[in-house]
Formats: C-alpha cells, sequence, structure tokens
C-alpha cells in the first residue's frame, strides 16, 4: 500500500476531526501526525477514505 499523507486523508473526510472519529482515535493522536499517515493507522485511513467516497456517490445519485 502506498503511504497515505495525513493532508489527503484529513481532506477526504472533511477534516482531522472527522478523520479521527472515522477511525476510532483520538483527535490529539490525529494531529500528532506527521506528513504520512503511520502505518499501523494505514489500513482504517484507506477504508474510511472508501466508505467516505461511497457514501458521497450514493449521496449524488450515481
Amino acid at each position: 500500500m502506498a503511504d497515505i499523507k495525513t493532508a489527503d486523508a484529513a481532506k477526504a473526510l472533511g477534516s482531522k476531526r472527522a478523520l479521527a472519529k472515522a477511525i476510532g482515535r483520538s483527535e490529539s493522536a490525529v494531529y500528532r501526525w506527521g506528513e504520512y499517515v503511520p502505518r499501523l493507522a494505514q489500513n482504517d485511513v484507506a477504508e474510511a477514505m472508501k466508505r467516505k467516497a461511497r457514501a458521497d456517490k450514493v449521496m449524488q445519485g450515481n
């Protein structure tokens, strides 16, 4: 899996707060992440981004 940038994940999910909520981690933990999502969180973040993309697609009626 390619590394996920923290900023890209936050943008995809709406904010760092929304990112934290989507993966069941504290906001403070997410705010401590550097440029990239830590390896141990990457699967959770990738799945959250996929769920959000599917939900957005459904809401658009596609």
